[in-house]
């Protein structure tokens, strides 16, 4: 008996659950997926004692998700989001694609789709003439959003998955990371900017813009930071929250009369578990919670809507209790627990409360007096304190203005290392444990709304997937991929084909047929090819959808992923 069937056996035994139904099947025409990346089931009771009331997510909550990666029982960000996105279990770093074939594997993987694109959510629901949106607080093209909307080998292609999200038309975007549009940082120089003036894309880039969008606006990206948003504790007037976000998103998507797909990810309640910062987590945990609230609100108004919440994966493996509660558990007063997070502020903040001129000993005031972190001698902090300082001082240099993303990476490394000490500094002190700075494979919260059919019990993440297309309108995404993402040596077989392109990393492939004197010329990640130099539209057959030119690489393999329908059209 191999593993495949083992798991097979635990899934149809009923120790892991599936859907119920209660109430007679509709099919719905809108649909709402909230992920609030990395939140472990024990940081809703933290963020509930914390808030001292219910959270909105409370009411809604139904079972429980299993995520893993399709060779690993504990998950990645990249893969488990996008089994959401597509159904598709695939490997650690695999922005919705199918993975290849490993000895470790948990589920069945079919070798001859390795590298794939898989057709998500976002892309199916495009093609039913529905609008899209995509809501988040970390960058444009950070694993999350990008599994919904770009497909990838790799997760750390940030220019090749920015590019795929702005070619796959997108109507709202809002979220941080507008760099990565920018033709001076861009490794392929294009101007992407200026793709989504083509488009009929507004661009916004504060709050102010946010909320005077006129009541008809359709099509508006809305990205408010050069790289991720902020943290909740770290808010800028210029800068919305994410329930402002997903209240405005919802306002413009509602108005299709086909429906809308919209992903809401509350990005960095991961990275605040990965820094074992139980601050940052609640404060980021209870601003997804307002956006939940605005969704359900929506939902059980409109009664056309499904919502579904859940975790990606566990992080962090944080605890209400740790080994410093051990002898007195039962006896701390909450004030004891709570009190001392209500005056600190989450790391990121005091990292960021240095200035490049700033005195060692003034910062150690500061955060005594401001933060209520109190060190015992050096602890550590005053190398990383010159690190961030030296990092600070990069934005005087000449060329700053050409380099900000990557100068800007450097002050947050070097901040990064300022908040590793304050973050164990505070841990030490209280009493919430930590068991690790990664992700953990624990099963997490589930929560969900539907005007029929209820989504309940222990679920894998793939059955999420399989439950939204099951009871809303976007359905086939298995079909839609061998539809539109056709191997390009398959596709066209027979005819003599190339790839080449003067950058490597943005391909081009032309098929040629002799014969009938026709070129068809593709530039990877766009939404239109070139016959006989003539510009022509990627389209959906029978849709006025567009697609996304596929290409994907890795080892031993390059290849691009097109509609079937073109091999009628060099015939």
């Amino acid at each position: 008996m191999n593993k495949h069937t083992i798991f097979s056996l635990v899934l149809s035994c009923g120790l892991i659950g599936g859907a119920s139904v209660y109430a007679k099947p509709k099919e719905v025409k809108n649909v709402i997926v909230m992920i609030p990346d990395g939140t472990s089931t024990s940081v809703l009771s933290l963020s509930r004692w914390y808030k001292q009331a219910p959270l909105a997510v409370d009411k809604y909550l139904s079972g429980l998700v299993t995520t893993h990666c399709s060779d690993a029982p504990i998950g990645d960000s990249a893969p488990t989001g996008a089994t959401y996105a597509t159904g598709v279990l695939a490997r650690t770093g695999n922005i919705a694609i199918y993975p290849e074939v490993t000895e470790n594997d948990l589920v069945k993987t079919d070798a001859n789709r390795t590298y794939q694109p898989a057709f998500t959510l976002l892309e199916a629901a495009k093609l039913k003439g529905k609008a899209t949106g995509l809501v988040f607080t970390c960058q444009l093209p950070h694993a999350t959003p990008a599994d919904f909307a770009a497909h990838a080998v790799s997760r750390k292609d940030d220019d090749r998955l920015a590019k795929q999200m702005v070619y796959n038309g997108v109507d709202v975007v809002f979220g941080g990371g507008w760099q990565y549009l920018d033709p001076a940082v861009r490794e392929d120089g294009e101007n992407l900017y200026e793709v989504l003036n083509e488009k009929g894309v507004q661009r916004i880039s504060n709050k102010n813009q946010l909320n005077a969008l006129n009541k008809g606006t359709k099509k508006v990206w809305g990205l408010f930071a050069p790289d991720a948003l902020p943290f909740e504790d770290e808010q800028v007037d210029s800068v919305p929250s994410i329930a402002t976000m997903t209240a405005k998103a919802i306002d413009i998507l509602s108005q299709d009369k086909d429906g809308f797909f919209l992903m809401v990810e509350g990005s960095k309640v991961d990275w605040a578990a990965h820094a074992n910062d139980t601050k940052g987590v609640i404060t980021e945990y209870l601003a997804f919670d307002d956006a939940v609230k605005v969704a359900m609100d929506f939902a059980e108004k409109n009664q056309n809507t499904i919502v579904v919440v859940m975790p990606d994966h566990g992080n962090g493996g944080v605890s209400l209790g740790n080994s410093k509660s051990n002898g007195s558990y039962s006896k701390l007063p909450y004030k004891e627990i709570f009190d001392p997070f209500r005056k600190i502020r989450v790391s990121q903040a005091m990292a960021k409360a240095i200035n490049q001129t700033m005195k060692y000993a003034d910062y150690v005031a500061l955060l005594q007096d401001e933060y209520g972190v109190n060190l015992r001698g050096d602890e550590g902090l005053y190398e990383p304190f010159l690190a961030a300082q030296q990092a600070l001082a990069l934005r005087q240099e000449a060329d700053y203005a050409q380099k900000t993303l990557a100068y800007e990476r450097k002050i947050e490394n070097a901040m990064g290392k300022v908040c590793n000490v304050l973050i164990k500094t505070v841990n030490r002190d209280n009493y919430i444990g930590w068991t690790t700075s990664g992700h953990e494979g624990e099963d997490v919260f589930l929560a969900s709304y539907s005007p029929a059919e209820q989504l309940r019990g222990v679920v894998k993440n793939n059955q999420v997937n399989e439950f939204i297309q099951r009871t809303s309108d976007i359905k086939d995404l298995t079909k839609k991929t061998d539809t539109y993402f056709v191997r390009h040596d398959q596709l066209f077989n027979g005819y003599d084909m190339q790839i080449a392109g003067s950058n490597p990393r943005y391909p081009e492939l032309i098929v040629t047929n002799p014969k009938k004197g026709k070129t068809l010329r593709f530039e990877a990640y766009k939404d239109f090819y070139y016959l006989n130099g003539k510009k022509e539209p990627l389209k959906a057959k029978g849709d006025a959808a567009t697609t996304i030119v596929g290409y994907t690489e890795a080892k031993n393999h390059q290849a691009f992923y097109l509609p079937i329908y073109l091999k009628e059209i060099i015939k």
